[in-house]
C-alpha cells in the first residue's frame, strides 16, 4: 500500500508544524539517522518566491531544520539553475539565500562530479552521467514545485529528477525519465503546492505532500489538476516496470486529504 501524506497550510505559514504533520509516516527515512542527507530542488529559474514557480525557500530552510533536529549529520541543499541562467542568478533571486543561515551546505549540480549508470530497464539506450553527491546520499529528498498549465502536468515528483539528466524534450522523454527514476530512486519526495501569482497551482488550497512512491504521489498530482494520471506516460510506465503504483485502490491518502479534495 503507497501512503501519500497531505497537509494544508493556513493562514500564515508555519512551514516546520506544517512538515512534522506531512513527514509522520515517513520517520523510518530517518532513523538510524542519516549521516549525509541532500535535499534535491530540481532545475531553478530566476523567479521570486510568491511566483510559484520554484520550491519555496522557506521551506526548505524548515525541511533543513526537521532533518537536523531529526539527527542528520550533514544536510546538503543541492539544484541547478535552468537553462540560459546561472546557479547565483536563480539562487539569489529565488530567495535560496535564507537557507545559507540554516547550516546546510549548497551544491551546484552543474559543477558536481558525475558517474555514468545504465538503467536496468533499458528503455532507452542513454548512459546518464548523475552527480556522485546524490548516488551516494545515506538519504535523498526529492523536493519539487507542482505547476500545471494548458492542461498538462509539467511540475511533478517524476519531472523534477530530469534535470539531472538533461533529458531532453523529445518523443523519447517519459521513457527516458522512468530509465533515470529506475537508477536513483529519493527515499521520499515532497511537494510545495503553495499557490503562486503565476496561476500554475489549481487547487484552491495551500498543501505539502509526501511519498516514498513517486508514481503515486504523481497520480494524486494528476487528481488536484483533473488530468488522467494512468495517461501520463511516465506515471503510466513507472508503475508498469514495478516502480510505484497508480491503482487508486492501493494508495491511502493520509492527513488533510478530505479538505484537500473537497469539491468547491
Amino acid at each position: 500500500m503507497a501512503i501519500v501524506s497531505l497537509a494544508l497550510l493556513r493562514g500564515a505559514a508555519d512551514y516546520k508544524e506544517a512538515l512534522r504533520k506531512l513527514l509522520r509516516p515517513f520517520m523510518e527515512a530517518f532513523f538510524p539517522a542519516p549521516a549525509a542527507l541532500i535535499i534535491y530542488l530540481g532545475e531553478l529559474y530566476p523567479a521570486k518566491p510568491d511566483l510559484g514557480v520554484n520550491p519555496h525557500p522557506a521551506l526548505a530552510a524548515a525541511l533543513a531544520a526537521w532533518a537536523y533536529e531529526a539527527g542528520a549529520a550533514k544536510v546538503n541543499l543541492a539544484a541547478r539553475a535552468a537553462a540560459g541562467f546561472g546557479f547565483s542568478q536563480c539562487w539569489q533571486q529565488a530567495g535560496y539565500e535564507v537557507l545559507e543561515n540554516c547550516g546546510a551546505a549548497v551544491l551546484d549540480l552543474q559543477q558536481a562530479p558525475r558517474a555514468p549508470r545504465l538503467s536496468r530497464l533499458a528503455l532507452t539506450s542513454r548512459e546518464f552521467m548523475l552527480p556522485q553527491m546524490l548516488l551516494q546520499a545515506d538519504c535523498l529528498i526529492n523536493m519539487s514545485k507542482f505547476r500545471v498549465a494548458e492542461g498538462r502536468l509539467f511540475g511533478s515528483a517524476l519531472k523534477n529528477l530530469a534535470a539531472l539528466a538533461d533529458l531532453p524534450p523529445t518523443e523519447e522523454f517519459p521513457r527516458a525519465l522512468v530509465d533515470l527514476y529506475s537508477i536513483i530512486m529519493p527515499d521520499l519526495h515532497i511537494i510545495d503546492a503553495l499557490p503562486g501569482r503565476r496561476g500554475w497551482q489549481p487547487q484552491a488550497q495551500g498543501a505539502l505532500l509526501a511519498a516514498s512512491d513517486g508514481p503515486a504521489l504523481d497520480l494524486t498530482l494528476a487528481a488536484l489538476a483533473a488530468l488522467p494520471g494512468n495517461r501520463i506516460e511516465e506515471i503510466a510506465l513507472a508503475a508498469q516496470y514495478g516502480l510505484g503504483s497508480t491503482n487508486a485502490a492501493d494508495i491511502s491518502l493520509v492527513g488533510d486529504a478530505a479538505d484537500l479534495f473537497k469539491k468547491s
